[in-house]
């Protein structure tokens, strides 16, 4: 099976190409930052997903091993609005915290 990992322009595509309307630019600036560094493009030139065995090798680095997909295209378009959920409600839960230790 031929194995595939994609460059920083393809991961960019696939970014753009998502819907991020109604999440602030906070939250769409640190999800981009964690889509960087979990698939691994923060130090070498193509991502590293391609760690499972199978038909499906290509497995999700934020929600782990349950999520394996046959592309890296369709794992990186489904983990997109997965960070941008999670880093909303991140973001939520922090701003949630600072307020109670104001009271």
């Amino acid at each position: 099976m031929n194995r595939r990992e994609l460059t920083l322009a393809e991961v960019d595509v696939l970014w753009r190409a998502a819907d991020k309307s109604g999440y602030p630019p906070e939250v769409v600036q640190s999800a981009y930052a964690s889509l960087m560094r979990g698939v691994g493009l923060c130090d070498c030139e193509y991502t590293r997903l391609a760690t499972g065995t199978g038909r499906r090798p290509y497995v999700c680095p934020f929600r782990g091993p349950r999520f394996r997909y046959g592309s890296p295209e369709r794992l990186i378009e489904t983990a997109i609005p997965w960070l941008l959920r999670f880093t909303a409600r991140l973001r939520q839960h922090h701003l949630e915290r600072l307020e109670r230790k104001r009271l």
